[in-house]
């Protein structure tokens, strides 16, 4: 299921720091850089309401969550390095 691929993504500690949602206060304007913020756990809140009508709509915020990271850090930075594991 959708659930357990989130699930098996987040048993990894580094892809752990994507669970959450980013917050102004880790990340100095974030909300100013990223429009569109995407987390594990507001896909899970998706899936709950069952949001996706299809795996692409699913894969297409795991890929939002990396874009999120790398437009935010970096391609060359730690996380962005985090990013390209998704």
């Amino acid at each position: 299921s959708l659930d357990r691929v989130i699930r098996d993504l987040n048993r990894s500690q580094v892809l752990r720091v994507f669970d959450m949602p980013v917050t102004d206060l880790e990340a100095p304007n974030y909300s100013r850089t990223i429009t569109n913020p995407m987390s594990f756990a507001t896909m899970r809140e998706k899936l709950a309401r069952t949001e996706y009508r299809n795996k692409m709509q699913f894969a297409s915020d795991i890929e939002l969550i990396a874009d999120n990271c790398i437009l935010y850090n970096g391609i060359n930075s730690v996380y962005g390095g985090y990013a390209d594991q998704l």
